[in-house]
């Protein structure tokens, strides 16, 4: 495997500085933001999670991943805790949160009740 903390990243999740979260998050009723450490082995165990949230949501609400280095406190600001955590937003401000390394399915129930949309299938496409 690659040295590099951020092998196999999902693509539709851009990096935004914790600094620019709040700036980033402007204008989108509903966003979904990942807050994680890549020297974190629990943030990097979220990839298939990560990867399952792009391929249901992308398009439907804003995915964002904010790096958290050295115990950041700006991220007890947005509710933040602990890592790895996602952060549903609603108008820039904290609606729901998922610390630590939580099952997807548990996410998905929450997020497709909230957001009202319909979703595509996380599975082939016809």
């Amino acid at each position: 495997m690659a040295s590099s903390p951020h092998f196999a990243i999902a693509a539709p999740w851009p990096e935004v500085a914790l600094v620019e979260l709040a700036p980033a998050l402007v204008g989108a009723p509903w966003a979904l933001v990942e807050f994680w450490a890549p020297d974190c082995l629990f943030s990097r165990l979220l990839l298939p999670t990560r990867n399952t949230l792009a391929a249901r949501y992308s398009g439907c609400v804003p995915l964002l991943r904010c790096t958290v280095q050295g115990g950041e406190p700006q991220c007890t600001d947005w509710g933040v805790s602990a890592l790895p955590a996602v952060v549903l937003f609603r108008h820039g401000r904290p609606a729901r949160r998922w610390i630590g390394v939580v099952d997807v399915t548990l996410m998905t129930r929450v997020l497709d009740v909230v957001l009202r949309e319909p979703v595509r299938s996380t599975g082939a496409s016809a």
